[in-house]
């Protein structure tokens, strides 16, 4: 059997936190505010300066800020998945790249594979460490919904596929799936 845990409520939250951190509630209650006030500024700067409607109207995206082992602990106001799915790219990408090449302060990861951490192909993460010195302390990053990454068909839909990675025709049978990606490195193309 399985029990379940009462939820907290904001000041047993606050409390948790700031025992945790040596923070008195005030002063925590200043930095979650503080976080929600970022990740609610850039989810608008990405809507504002997208050209998708998807983004720009839909709102089909959302931002997230995640501690330096890829755990969530701010995201924005939108689809909620969409964030947390950031902090399993974000795993998958210290799985995969923290012994070799490493992680660097100006690097930036992309993803769309649902394996690793988008909920489907159109769903392309972005995300980037953010370092103290040279210390990895956070990540930062975002995920918005593409109308069509290419595949045989327009849109995001392929009936008949019987996988991602299916040939369907002599075309792949799904959108371009783009693996955990260091698009930029070290703050260079």
């Amino acid at each position: 059997m399985v029990l379940l845990e009462k939820p907290q409520t904001r000041a047993e939250q606050l409390t948790s936190i700031a025992e945790s951190v040596r923070l008195d509630p005030i002063t925590a209650e200043i930095l979650m505010s503080r976080l929600s006030a970022i990740n609610d500024e850039a989810a608008m700067t990405m809507r504002l300066v997208s050209g998708s409607p998807v983004a720009n109207e839909a709102y089909d995206m959302n931002v997230g800020l995640m501690d330096a082992n890829g755990d969530c602990f701010a995201i924005g106001m939108y689809i909620t998945i969409h964030a947390l799915a950031l902090s399993h790219t974000v795993k998958d990408i210290l799985a995969e790249y923290a012994d070799d090449p490493g992680i660097h302060p100006g690097d930036v990861f992309m993803s769309n594979d649902p394996y690793v951490g988008a909920c489907h192909q159109m769903d392309v993460a972005v995300v980037a460490p953010i370092f103290f010195g040279d210390t990895l302390v956070a990540w930062t990053g975002s995920t918005v919904h593409q109308i069509d990454l290419g595949g045989p068909v327009e849109g995001q839909v392929q009936f008949g596929a019987q996988s991602i990675l299916a040939r369907c025709g002599g075309m792949w049978s799904a959108a371009i799936c783009v693996g955990r990606v260091c698009r930029i490195s070290q703050g260079s193309t």
